[in-house]
């Protein structure tokens, strides 16, 4: 049986104005207790129409690992 590919949801971190990226709870942010993917507590959404005017203020890493559409990439191991 195939898994469905995973989207992520861009979320905001404590003290950090780029915008992060985390696998959502159940379609919504579990707020102070999911990490991002660079592995910070994501503290609020952001709203995606905001998440794509915001190219510059991206975290490198998170978004390094999700493809155009905000899906997570396989990881190769």
């Amino acid at each position: 049986m195939a898994t469905k590919p995973q989207r992520t949801i861009p979320v905001h971190v404590l003290g950090d104005k780029r915008i992060h990226l985390a696998p959502p709870h159940h379609g919504h942010l579990k707020q102070g207790r999911l990490k991002t993917l660079c592995g910070k507590i994501a503290v609020s959404e952001v709203a995606l129409f905001a998440a794509a005017d915001a190219k510059a203020a991206r975290c490198k890493t998170c978004f390094s690992q999700v493809d155009d559409f905000g899906v997570m990439q396989k990881q190769r191991g």
